[in-house]
């Protein structure tokens, strides 16, 4: 009987020690696919440093405790079995008490049928809107370019089964020329995809829907834009038009992971932190149109020929894999340890001295500065953040107060608008990457309200 307990314990530490190596060589793996994103080693570092701690210490735990003597090896695997009991009961209370809102739509576009349509559309001479991250040359010189194409039909995207198309204005946004005509601008719109339109027809998009409350308006939203590049749209095509108001965007679930971490990296970009650096992009958008149409066909030619490697398939099956393994991974339970122990959390200094600039840079003409905190479905569809972690989420509660103290006025969509309704994913579209027209809705109405 003592023999058979025996071969349990050790088959438990074997157990254990298998297991510790997963999250171990797991944890190397996610490192590495961060670096090889670009993510800078000290952000990589301070998320998953704690578990190489962990996963390294119970390794080593488990293979000194395979060395003890029966009893005390018993005494230390069960303590360890009771431990893990216990957490793993709180994470599936978790899980069953703030159940994520899973029905959201999945893509199952076939990539390679996309690009063969959008061939067609070029050779319709309708072009995709595509991020252009490379300096062309005109002239004698070499020109990083912000905006899109000029005057030309614009496809932008399809989220739900819907082509959505736009006539770019003469700068390469989506406006009509007479809109930059003019005497007196109310409203200048600056952020990413949402604020481009993502993904909806032209009179369903904040910028149209405050242009019907006979506000004079000027859109430049820009899909993938981040803090830096909207410092860039700022400084390239404000300052001549002098808005009265200058409405900055900010996206919750990419501006200050992706974009900022990436935009920073982009000597292009940080050159716009320099209050007398400008490109005078205006004088030279006739050629950066024509470039663009040139990198457009060069991109998707290339596309078409690798699209047969599949490069994609691999990161589809991982990510199916994190979502159904999320109780293993103990991930609500580690959502909100993280939450309530950020008092330590440093939110990049580079976003708030972008916010200042842009706050002095307008204030050369008496523009007012309002700054839009747009949430993510994320923030919704996982009930543990919208009921538990609450404003933690994101660090919004830091980032608003921040603004608070530099005398920014904020308009906080979540808040204000999306939680006071029992499903904010309502305003969202089905595939819950971009709000729907409701959404985009009630955010114009709130504007015309708060900003006179």
């Amino acid at each position: 009987m003592k023999f058979e307990k025996q071969k349990t314990i050790d088959l438990l530490i074997k157990i254990f020690f298998f297991f510790s190596l997963i999250i171990f060589l797991y944890t190397i793996y996610r490192m590495s696919i961060y670096a090889a994103n670009g993510i800078e080693l000290t952000i990589i570092l301070k998320k998953y440093v704690k578990y190489l701690i962990i996963s390294c210490a119970l390794i080593s735990i488990f293979f000194i405790v395979s060395k003890l003597n029966y009893n005390l090896k018993t005494n230390i695997v069960l303590s360890f079995l009771s431990i893990l009991i216990t957490i793993y009961i709180l994470e599936i209370f978790l899980f069953l008490k703030y159940p994520n809102m899973d029905n959201k739509i999945i893509d199952k576009n076939n990539k390679s049928n996309e690009l063969i349509k959008i061939k067609k559309f070029i050779d319709e001479d309708i072009y995709p809107f595509e991020l252009v991250q490379k300096k062309f040359n005109i002239g004698t010189k070499k020109i990083y370019p912000i905006s899109h194409i000029s005057n030309t039909k614009i496809f932008l995207c399809n989220e739900v089964d819907t082509d959505i198309f736009y006539i770019s204005d003469k700068y390469g946004f989506r406006n009509s020329n007479k809109d930059w005509n003019n005497q007196v601008i109310d409203y200048a719109l600056i952020g990413d995809s949402f604020i481009h339109g993502a993904c909806e027809k032209d009179e369903n998009i904040i910028s149209n829907l405050l242009k019907k409350k006979n506000k004079n308006v000027i859109n430049l939203g820009s899909g993938g834009a981040g803090p830096l590049k909207e410092l860039a749209i700022f400084t390239e095509y404000l300052p001549k038009l002098r808005p009265k108001n200058i409405i900055w965007f900010y996206s919750e679930g990419t501006d200050l992971t992706k974009d900022l971490r990436g935009e920073k990296k982009n000597k292009n970009l940080t050159n716009y932190l320099d209050d007398n650096y400008t490109q005078n992009l205006t004088e030279y958008q006739s050629e950066i149109s024509s470039h663009t149409k040139k990198y457009i066909k060069k991109k998707l030619s290339t596309k078409l020929k690798q699209e047969n490697k599949k490069k994609n398939g691999v990161n589809e099956k991982i990510n199916v894999f994190l979502e159904k393994t999320k109780i293993l991974r103990l991930w609500n339970l580690r959502s909100l340890i993280s939450s309530f122990t950020n008092s330590g959390t440093i939110i990049d200094p580079l976003f708030f001295d972008i916010i200042e600039k842009v706050k002095k840079r307008a204030g050369e003409w008496n523009a007012k500065i309002y700054f839009v905190y747009m949430p993510e479905a994320k923030r919704y569809d996982n009930q543990l953040n919208r009921y538990l972690i609450k404003d933690k989420y994101r660090n919004k509660n830091m980032i608003l107060k921040k603004l608070d103290q530099m005398n920014v006025i904020t308009i906080d969509v979540d808040k204000d608008i999306f939680d006071k309704n029992e499903n904010p994913l309502s305003y969202f579209n089905k595939k819950r990457v971009h709000y729907n027209k409701i959404g985009y809705e009630l955010i114009a109405n709130y504007l015309i309200e708060r900003i006179q």
